[in-house]
């Protein structure tokens, strides 16, 4: 739980985020521009593998998980794509919206699933982890 509002936010999860919080309206630009930033690299990092493997994946986990199971990328590389999609995911999904608001999302309404997401997001993929993804 976050030690400002007592309950999951962003914060608590991934504590990086702090100045691009949300709850603010409009989002100050400089916050939009980087989240901008992490999502470009998500998008070309989809596109270079998708050319480079000759696939049309519509996700880089997918791309990340075929190049690491056929041995195309090796262990750094898929280390740089998982933090690149780990980033790109983080800046369209985490920290919008007001700080203290309850989750609207179906399966995180709970304070169970709110650990469970705290959980996921502060630990660290590992060799042979599945590389989360979202829309």
């Amino acid at each position: 739980t976050c030690c400002r509002c007592g309950r999951f936010c962003a914060s608590a999860a991934i504590p990086e985020l702090d100045h691009l919080q949300g709850g603010q309206s409009p989002l100050p630009d400089e916050a939009i521009a980087e989240r901008l930033e992490a999502v470009r690299r998500q998008i070309v990092a989809l596109n270079e593998l998708n050319v480079l493997f000759g696939t049309r994946f519509g996700h880089l986990s997918e791309a990340v998980r075929f190049g690491k199971n056929n041995g195309k990328l090796n262990s750094e590389k898929t280390a740089e794509y998982t933090e690149i999609n780990r980033k790109g995911n983080v800046a369209k999904h985490v920290g919008l919206g007001v700080p203290a608001a309850p989750q609207a999302e179906a399966g995180n309404d709970s304070p169970e699933a709110g650990q469970a997401l705290a959980a996921a997001a502060s630990s660290s993929p590992r060799e042979g982890d599945p590389v989360p993804d979202s829309a």
